[in-house]
Parts: structure tokens; sequence; C-alpha cells
């Protein structure tokens, strides 16, 4: 931690995949630093170039991984969206720097943070869901019509398109598209803040 901004970066090989291992972390990072005083920003960034995170583990949906978030969430929600909620509701600001892929649970993820930025040319945000003829399960539909409204989203969900950091910016899903070295160069002027 430097200067009341926590960083944390997603170190899940070989993909950054969201699965009980990733959600396990997250959830009990966020457990806590929630009543941490001393962190005020909290930034989420990928250890791999190609995949903030790549996408939910797909043995959710094969009942071969457990969905289930536990006896302390509201019957019906599941590990994704427990996850997502909790990263969601933290006190301090939560800032996503993207720079790879994020798709599926991996995009519900970023978009509950609240704030996403993305590199020109290398990031790309999707959700795939209907593809397998599935919805997104873990606040997609919710968090993207929140943020980008309604027909937009209904274009992005149905049609299953990757979004680049462009389209992304100018569909309301990140703050803002950056070449990557200004990226980094805005997140450091955050630490240094």
């Amino acid at each position: 931690m430097q200067q009341g901004v926590a960083t944390v970066t997603i170190d899940n090989p070989p993909l950054n995949l969201l699965d009980g291992k990733l959600i396990a972390d997250l959830r009990r990072f966020a457990a806590q630093v929630r009543t941490d005083r001393t962190v005020q920003v909290i930034v989420f960034d990928s250890a791999d170039p190609e995949f903030f995170i790549a996408h939910g583990d797909m043995h959710f949906l094969s009942g071969a991984a457990p969905m289930d978030a536990g006896d302390d969430l509201p019957p019906g929600t599941n590990v994704v969206q427990a996850v997502n909620e909790e990263i969601r509701s933290l006190p301090q600001v939560t800032i996503g720097k993207i720079a790879g892929l994020v798709r599926g649970g991996g995009n519900e993820f970023v978009m509950a943070l609240d704030m996403r930025f993305a590199a020109i040319g290398s990031s790309g945000q999707a959700q795939p869901e209907t593809l397998m003829g599935i919805y997104p399960g873990g606040g997609g539909t919710q968090y993207m019509t929140a943020l980008i409204g309604r027909p937009r989203t209904l274009e992005l969900i149905l049609g299953a398109e990757l979004a680049d950091a462009g389209l992304a910016e100018r569909y309301g899903l990140i703050n803002r598209a950056l070449p990557a070295g200004e990226l980094e160069k805005l997140l450091n002027e955050i630490h240094a803040a």
C-alpha cells in the first residue's frame, strides 16, 4: 500500500479465471479491507497482460464447482454475485486498470467497481453468455444497464460482442480509454495524490 492506495493484482494462472479460489481470495480481501481506514482507494489490475479476468469458471454451470455463496447471503445469491456485491459496497473507491480481456464473470466484476480505465489496443470487455444459451448470472444485466442503459445493454449481451476500449468508452462501460503508457501514468498520479 502506498499513501492510502492499495493495489490488488489478479494473478490466477493460466487465464485469470474467476474460479472458487480467486473468488474466495477476493471475498477475504473485501472483508479485511472494509474497515481499514488507512485504505481510501483500491486499484485492481492483472499480472497477465492478455487477461484481466478471462471469464467465470465454467464448472459453476456443470455443477462440478459449488455456486452457493454461503449461509450469510440472501437465498438465491450465487458466489459470483456475492463477491461482486461485496466489492461494489466497499467504502473505499475501487478502480479497475484493464489492460487485457475481461469477459463474462470477469466483466461483471469490473462493472461492480466504481471506475474503470482501459488500455487502447489490448483491452476488451464482453458478456458472451448468450452464445452458450445462458444469461449473465453474476450481476451483469443489472450493472451494465445501470452503466449504459437498456438498449446498449441488450445490444452487447444479446450480440455477445467484444467491446474494445474505444467502444467501451463511447458506451460508458469505462471512464476512459487510454494508451497503455498513459493508463499507467494516470494510476501513478492517483498513487501520488
